[in-house]
C-alpha cells in the first residue's frame, strides 16, 4: 500500500471544492481553489526497471518482426508479379507447346533421326526450368505449396520424362513395343492431357492478363478481383481437370481396345510351316498383305540365323551383311537402303523360336502424329472454352453481382451520401439481392441523414467484425440549422384522424424538396416539427449556404400556401366545423441559426439517431416558437442575418434584441417581411407613396425606431414607432416592442428605459 502521508486520488475527499465556495454563484471557477492532487499507485502496480526494459525489448522485437514480415511479403509480391509478366508469360506458353508438340513434330517433318538427341536436350531444358519454376512460385506463394494445382503441374513436368528418353537409353529396337501397344496408348493420353492443363492454364493467364489490361485503360481504379470470384475459377478448373481425368481413366474399360497381331501371328504361322520351295512365295505374300492392311515396309526378317527376304537370293547368309540388325544398340549398320536414317521408334520386331521379323512403321507413326497433334489442338480448344465459358457463366451471374454488391459497400464507406442508379426488376436472385441492397442503403440514408454519413462509413468499412460499432467519436461543425413547425397541429389531428399522415407528408415533401434543391440536410422529422441543416464545405461557404437556407424557407412559405393537395386533404367537414369554412390554412413557423454543434450518433445498440447536439440547435427552434409571438412567418438570428448576401437581405428588418428564457447571452431578432403573408400595409399611404415606397418608408421609420429603443432613447423610440405603425397597423413587432416600453417605463404615458438598460431584455421565448 501506498505511504500513510500520501493519499490516494480515488480516496481523497479534497478534490471536491469547499462548500462555502457554492454560496458563491458568480465565482465560476470554483474548481480553482483545490489543490492539485497527487497520483498515487498501489504497491503491485508498480513495475521494476529491469522488466521495464525486458517489454520494451519484447515491443522493438515485434516492430522489428512486423517490418521484416511486411518487407518479405512486398518481396514475394513483386517476384510473383515477375513471374506473372507477360513476358515470362510468353516465353512459359512457348515452352509448354513445345513440351506438348515437340515429340509429334518430330515424326511429321520427316527428318532424320539425328535431330532426336537435340529435340530431347531442349525437352530436357524446359523440364527443368519448370521445375525452377515450380519451386520458386512454391517458396513465393506458400498456399500454392502442395495444392491441387501444385500436384498438376508436378504431373505436367513429369510427363516430359518420355520426351528425354533418347538422351538415357538411346536407340532400341522394338523398344516401346515391348511395352504393349494398349498401354502405350492410354499413358500417352494421360501423359499428354497434363500437358494440355498445363497450356490451358498458361494461356488462360495470357488472356486474363490482356483482359485486365484492357479494363484498366478504361477505368483506372478499377477494384481488385474478389476472393469469392476467385475461389470459383479456381473450383472450377479444378473440377473440369477430375473430370476430364475420370473420363480419361474410366473411358478405356467402358469399351473394347483392338489390337492389330495380325503380322505376329501370320509370322508364327509363317516359322512352323517351314518349307524352303513355298518359303519365298509366302515371305512375299505375307510383305504384300502387311503393306497393303497396315501402311507398313517389311525390312528384316532371319530364319535360323540366316536373312532370309523374298528379293533377295536364296538362301542368303548373314556373313554378307555381317552388322545389319545383328545389334539391338544400332540395328541399322551395314543394312542396305536408307535403313540407318530410321528411327529406332519406327521398328516394330516380333521374334518366335528363335526367327525374327522387323517392319518400318514410318509411315503408320507419322499419321499417328499428325492425328495427336490435332487432337490435341482440339482438347486444348475444348478444354479452353469449357474453362472459359464456366468462368465467364460463374462470373456474370454471380460473381460479378457480389463484386458489384461489395464495390457499393466500399464505394459507401467512402461516401456515405452516394446515389445509387435505380435498378430495373430482376431475373436472377443475385439481381435481386442487388437491388435489395440499393433499397436498404436507400432507407439508411433516408434514416440517417447527413448526420450519420461518419457511423455509416466507419461501419461499412470495417468488414472484419459483424458488430455495429456505434461509438463513433462527434464532430464539431458550423453549421446553419432550421428549424419548421406546422401551426394548430393538434387541432388538425383530431380533425383529420387517419389523414393527417397524408397532411403531414405533403408538408414535409414541399420542405424537404425545397431545403434538398439549396443543399439542405433534412435531420429530424418530429410529428409537426422538422429539423434541417446545412453544412458547408468550407468557411468560404458560409454564405453560400445562409443564403440557401433562406431561399428554401421562402419557397416553403409559398408552396405551402398555395398547395392544392394540402387544401385537397384539409377540405373536409371537421376542419369547418372547428376553424370556419374556408378559414383554414395550412401556416408553418420557421426559426433560422448559424453556430455550431457536435455532430454524431447519439443512443444506444436498441435505437439511435444521428443528430446535431449544442444550444446553438435549439436556438433555431425558439425562434421558430417566436413567429407566434411576431406573428411572422420566419425568423432568424443575428449571426444567421450577418452572412447572408446583401441581394438577399432586402426585405428582411431587425424587430428586436432579446435574452432567450433561461439564457444570458443577447440576440438580434430579424423578419423576413418577404413571406410575411399577413404584413398588410395602410391603403390610404399605398395610394399616396405606392406600395414599393411605401413599405420602404415603413422599414425606415421602423428601423430608426427599434435603433433608439436599443440605444435607450425611448420617445424616439415611441415617436417613429407610431409613425411605422401608421403605414402597417397591424405589423405585431411595433406593438410589441411599444408595449414592452410601456410596461417598463415608471410613466407610462412618457416612455423611459430603466437605469441599468442594457440594449435587450428577457424574452418568455
Amino acid at each position: 500500500m501506498a505511504m500513510s502521508e500520501d493519499v490516494l486520488f480515488r480516496d481523497a475527499e479534497v478534490i471536491q471544492p469547499p462548500d462555502e465556495l457554492y454560496a458563491d454563484s458568480k465565482n465560476r471557477n470554483i474548481y480553482g481553489h483545490v489543490a492539485a492532487p497527487r497520483f498515487i499507485a498501489c504497491a503491485e502496480d508498480i513495475w521494476l526497471a529491469k522488466q521495464l526494459e525486458v517489454v520494451e525489448e519484447k515491443e522493438d522485437n515485434s516492430d522489428a518482426l512486423n517490418l521484416r514480415a511486411r518487407a518479405d511479403a512486398a518481396f514475394r509480391k513483386k517476384a510473383l508479379d515477375v513471374l506473372d509478366h507477360p513476358a515470362f508469360l510468353i516465353f512459359f506458353a512457348f515452352a509448354t507447346f513445345w513440351a506438348l508438340f515437340a515429340d509429334d513434330v518430330v515424326y511429321v517433318i520427316k527428318g532424320s533421326k539425328g535431330v532426336d538427341i537435340p529435340f530431347a536436350w531442349i525437352s530436357f531444358i524446359f523440364m527443368g526450368i519448370f521445375s525452377i519454376e515450380q519451386c520458386v512460385r512454391t517458396y513465393l506463394d506458400p498456399p500454392y505449396a502442395c495444392s491441387f494445382f501444385w500436384w498438376i503441374d508436378i504431373a505436367g513436368t513429369g510427363s516430359m520424362f518420355n520426351s528425354i528418353l533418347p538422351i538415357m537409353i538411346g536407340c532400341q529396337v522394338g523398344s516401346t513395343a515391348s511395352l504393349g501397344p494398349l498401354l502405350l496408348s492410354r499413358l500417352g493420353r494421360i501423359m499428354r492431357l497434363f500437358r494440355v492443363i498445363r497450356v490451358v492454364k498458361v494461356l488462360q493467364k495470357c488472356f486474363k492478363r490482356k483482359v485486365e489490361s484492357e479494363e484498366e485503360g478504361e477505368k483506372a481504379k478499377e477494384a481488385p478481383p474478389s476472393a469469392v470470384g476467385k475461389r470459383l475459377n479456381e473450383l472450377i478448373i479444378k473440377e473440369v481437370i477430375l473430370m476430364t481425368l475420370a473420363l480419361m481413366f474410366i473411358s478405356p474399360n467402358l469399351s473394347v481396345d483392338e489390337e492389330d497381331r495380325g503380322r505376329e501371328v501370320t509370322f508364327r504361322q509363317l516359322v512352323s510351316g517351314f518349307n524352303y520351295s513355298s518359303f519365298p512365295a509366302q515371305l512375299a505374300s505375307y510383305e504384300a498383305t502387311g503393306e497393303e492392311f497396315s501402311d507398313s515396309q517389311l525390312l528384316h526378317v532371319k530364319i535360323d540365323g540366316k536373312r532370309a527376304m523374298h528379293d533377295f537370293f536364296w538362301p542368303r547368309t548373314l556373313s554378307e551383311f555381317p552388322d545389319c540388325f545383328m545389334g539391338q544398340d544400332d540395328p541399322a549398320i551395314g543394312c542396305p537402303g536408307n535403313v540407318s536414317e530410321l528411327r529406332c521408334s519406327f521398328l516394330e520386331k516380333y521374334t518366335f523360336q528363335g526367327h525374327v521379323v522387323i517392319w518400318n512403321n514410318s509411315i503408320q507413326q507419322r499419321q499417328q502424329a499428325l492425328k495427336n497433334i490435332l487432337l490435341t489442338v482440339f482438347l486444348i480448344a475444348v478444354l479452353f472454352v469449357m474453362f472459359t465459358g464456366l468462368s465467364n457463366d460463374v462470373t456474370s451471374l454471380v460473381v460479378r453481382p457480389i463484386e458489384s454488391m461489395v464495390d457499393i459497400v466500399h464505394k459507401l464507406a467512402q461516401n456515405p451520401t452516394l446515389q445509387l442508379e435505380g435498378q430495373s426488376k430482376s431475373k436472377y436472385e443475385t439481381e435481386a439481392v442487388r437491388v435489395a441492397l440499393a433499397k436498404i442503403v436507400g432507407l439508411m440514408q433516408l434514416g440517417f441523414g447527413g448526420a450519420g454519413h461518419e457511423i455509416i462509413s466507419a461501419n461499412l468499412a470495417n468488414s472484419e467484425s459483424a458488430q455495429l460499432d456505434l461509438m463513433i467519436r462527434g464532430k464539431k461543425k458550423e453549421c446553419a440549422y432550421g428549424f419548421c413547425d406546422i401551426r394548430q397541429f393538434t387541432d388538425t389531428v383530431e380533425c383529420l384522424q387517419d389523414q393527417v399522415m397524408l397532411f403531414t407528408n405533403s408538408v414535409s415533401e414541399i420542405i424537404h424538396q425545397a431545403c434538398n434543391d439549396n443543399k439542405g440536410e433534412p435531420n429530424k422529422n418530429i410529428g409537426d416539427a422538422f429539423l434541417i441543416v446545412w453544412r458547408p464545405k468550407s468557411m468560404h461557404d458560409h454564405t453560400k449556404i445562409v443564403d440557401g437556407a433562406l431561399t428554401s424557407f421562402r419557397r416553403c412559405v409559398r408552396e405551402v400556401a398555395s398547395s392544392q393537395t394540402l387544401q385537397l386533404v384539409t377540405n373536409v367537414e371537421a376542419i369547418h366545423k372547428k376553424f370556419g369554412r374556408d378559414k383554414y390554412r395550412t401556416k408553418i413557423g420557421f426559426g433560422l441559426h448559424f453556430g455550431w454543434s457536435v455532430e454524431g450518433p447519439v443512443g444506444s445498440p436498441k435505437k439511435i439517431d444521428c443528430s446535431y447536439l449544442s444550444p446553438e440547435v435549439k436556438i433555431s427552434d425558439r425562434l421558430e416558437a417566436a413567429t407566434k409571438i411576431y406573428s411572422s412567418n420566419i425568423l432568424m438570428s443575428g449571426q444567421f442575418y450577418d452572412l447572408l448576401s446583401d441581394h438577399i437581405k432586402v426585405g428582411i428588418r431587425l424587430i428586436d434584441h432579446i435574452t432567450l428564457k433561461g439564457g444570458h447571452k443577447p440576440f438580434r431578432v430579424y423578419a423576413d417581411d418577404r413571406s410575411n403573408l399577413w404584413l398588410k400595409m395602410n391603403p390610404r399611404l399605398i395610394e399616396i407613396y405606392g406600395a414599393e415606397a411605401a413599405y420602404e418608408q415603413f422599414s425606415k421609420t421602423f428601423h430608426e425606431g427599434i435603433d433608439a429603443f436599443i440605444k435607450g432613447d425611448w420617445p424616439t423610440a415611441q415617436q417613429k414607432l407610431e409613425g411605422a405603425a401608421d403605414f402597417c397597423p397591424e405589423d405585431t413587432p411595433t406593438r410589441l416592442l411599444m408595449k414592452e416600453m410601456k410596461s417598463r417605463s415608471i410613466d407610462p404615458s412618457i416612455p423611459t428605459a430603466p437605469v441599468d438598460w442594457k440594449g435587450y431584455h428577457d424574452s418568455d421565448v
